[in-house]
């Protein structure tokens, strides 16, 4: 049996099966990290007053970060069944995915650079060498997928080019918020959030600046 795949074609015939169960395996866990991932980002989407409020389970009584929400995890079940009947091809799925994770990628070194110029106070020359290591890297991989756009490529590029928080429906608050200045005037669903309370506390007992 002969798979024209280059990735299964690395390994001899005999190694196959349990090289497809390997990738089989990887691709959970890897779908597991991005479940977890959605339920903590909305977790903390509504802590935030960005998103409407849904049930949350903990699934723990020590950690409280276990959490589980249902409706998140019914969502992403039927995206990724769209996904699979529009794309219709790993080809095209993994042109979707070359875009995502390289943008991810050239988005992390932006905000690193942040990282270490605003907080761990590294000087310029440091930070633009940083900075230009690993942005010239990810440039290189995102130059190279940019064929794939057309076949696939385009849709994570759609997505990211919403500007309203998928949480949030346009017209809603945090979506005027995301376009205007709403700092100065939290909403009702920020002042009450978890996130909000201990920060007024904080800002509380600080000692005026004379």
């Amino acid at each position: 049996m002969r798979v024209k795949n280059p990735f299964f074609m690395l390994v001899p015939d005999e190694l196959l099966y349990p090289m497809v169960g390997l990738a089989t395996a990887a691709t959970v866990i890897a779908s597991q990290a991005v479940i977890s991932g959605a339920f903590s980002l909305t977790s903390q989407a509504m802590q935030l007053g960005y998103c409407p409020r849904i049930q949350v389970r903990f699934t723990s009584e020590r950690e409280k970060g276990q959490i589980y929400i249902p409706n998140i995890n019914w969502l992403l079940l039927l995206a990724v069944i769209i996904l699979v009947l529009g794309f219709r091809s790993s080809s095209n799925l993994a042109s979707a995915y070359g875009i995502a994770v390289t943008m991810t990628m050239m988005i992390d070194t932006l905000l690193a650079f942040v990282v270490v110029r605003a907080l761990w106070n590294w000087n310029w020359l440091k930070a633009g060498l940083f900075l230009t290591l690993f942005i010239v890297v990810d440039f290189a991989f995102f130059s190279a997928n940019l064929v794939k756009v057309l076949d696939g490529g385009w849709f994570p590029l759609l997505l990211g080019s919403r500007h309203n928080s998928p949480c949030s429906p346009p017209g809603s608050a945090a979506a005027r918020c995301s376009t205007n200045d709403c700092s100065r005037t939290p909403s009702r669903s920020m002042r009450s959030s978890p996130a909000f309370s201990t920060a007024a506390r904080t800002a509380s007992r600080a000692p005026a600046s004379s």
